[in-house]
């Protein structure tokens, strides 16, 4: 390995000891008059609340769309072969499209329902208990317990 290699890479683990030893200050926090846990709980309430809302709406819209294209395809007897199969295979693409992005929400209201969690049990907790350490437990605390439950 060359030498900037090695510096680099030294450099790079200098750093992640330093960001693993990082602790937050509580003049920030006690000074920061726009930090208010209580808020940031509704906000991701609310963020996990539209995103079953959207994950809904895609459903609706395929069934909607699959409901009115299906029916008038199939009534009609002079359609070609042809057509007919290309509009069934752009309806499963669009299908498949649609479930890849309901996958994606599921896993966003996944992180919003563990950051919920966290934060409902540091309302619980008084400022000066609020630690990267105990923040960190309390989460990974939050990911075992929705994964035992999903």
């Amino acid at each position: 390995m060359s030498k900037s290699k090695e510096a680099d890479k030294t450099k790079m683990e200098n750093d992640d000891v330093e960001f693993k030893n990082k602790s937050i200050d509580r003049n920030l926090l006690k000074n920061c008059p726009v930090f208010d846990i209580n808020a940031m709980y509704q906000r991701v309430f609310e963020e996990l609340g539209l995103q079953q809302s959207k994950r809904d709406q895609l459903i609706t819209i395929y069934l909607a769309a699959f409901a009115f294209i299906v029916p008038s395809l199939l009534s009609r007897e002079n359609v070609n072969w042809i057509i007919a199969g290309s509009i069934f295979m752009v309806l499963g693409v669009i299908g498949l499209l649609f479930a890849l992005i309901i996958i994606r929400y599921r896993k966003y209201k996944e992180v919003y329902w563990i950051s919920c969690r966290t934060l409902n049990v540091m309302m619980d907790l008084d400022n000066t208990q609020w630690t990267k350490e105990n923040i960190q437990f309390f989460t990974s605390v939050s990911i075992r317990k929705s994964r035992t439950t999903s």
